[in-house]
């Protein structure tokens, strides 16, 4: 998964068509738990897109039949905005059956405040059960768990309730990004209580790369230029934009 946060609006081409390991190229040679070994393999179960447009965040995904298909391309290139968010989905075991549309990542909800969607890479152990019965994925509840279409919604009762998930919920991985029209927040968590630790320690990436008017997100390095810092783990990066600049805030949860 990729985010990018731009001063001003611009286009998001480059993160997700052509830079050496751009979205695209991920979504056929992302890395892969394959026995117990991180590899290279396809994450071809669906993708999505979601941006910030006119004061509201438009969501557009492709199921598995559709994958990366020449009608969300054309969208790609045409999209223009200060926020994006962007996913290739692998379907967690258990949630693997349907690999429609609707299970594609970014998931939204709305609210009083507007429209927030959710990237996210893992699985939430606690919810697949639930989800399975819903018809729905782990991390659209997850998403309704950190945003409330009654309460409160704010970045501090946002984090609230992800400190509440990560001691409550079982999970191999909570890292996420989530947007409104006003920004994003960027956060890596990932399960270090497991015989998987050190796999998950590699696994589960989020890393950034800022520029002048500019910060873009990736669960793996998009090129190889060696600028690219690697988040710690139960690390928050936030980033609004403000009359044409940008305001980042990092906290450790």
């Amino acid at each position: 998964m990729i985010a990018k946060v731009s001063a001003k609006p611009g286009t998001i081409l480059d993160e997700m068509l052509h830079c050496p390991y751009s979205l695209h190229y991920l979504s056929e040679n992302g890395q892969k738990k394959i026995r117990g070994q991180i590899g290279k393999g396809q994450h071809r179960d669906g993708c999505g897109i979601a941006f910030a447009t006119d004061n509201n965040i438009e969501v557009h995904t492709r199921g598995k039949d559709h994958v990366w298909d020449s009608s969300f391309r054309a969208l790609v290139e045409s999209a223009v905005s200060k926020i994006f968010i962007a996913h290739n989905r692998l379907a967690s075991a258990g949630l693997d059956a349907n690999t429609g549309a609707e299970m594609a990542q970014p998931f939204s909800i709305k609210v009083n405040e507007g429209t927030f969607a959710l990237c996210h890479n893992g699985t939430v152990n606690s919810y697949v059960k639930e989800a399975a019965t819903q018809g729905t994925s782990d991390s659209k509840l997850f998403l309704e768990k950190l945003v409330k279409t009654k309460e409160d919604n704010s970045f501090q009762k946002i984090i609230e309730r992800l400190k509440e998930i990560i001691a409550k919920e079982r999970f191999s991985s909570l890292t996420a990004m989530l947007i409104n029209s006003a920004g994003l927040i960027v956060w890596r968590v990932f399960n270090t209580n497991s015989n998987e630790k050190k796999l998950n320690d590699n696994y589960y990436g989020m890393y950034f790369q800022k520029h002048d008017n500019s910060i873009r997100f990736s669960s793996e390095p998009l090129d190889a230029s060696g600028d690219w810092t690697l988040m710690k783990n139960h690390s928050v990066m936030r980033v609004l934009t403000d009359s044409e600049r940008l305001i980042i805030e990092e906290i450790l949860l």
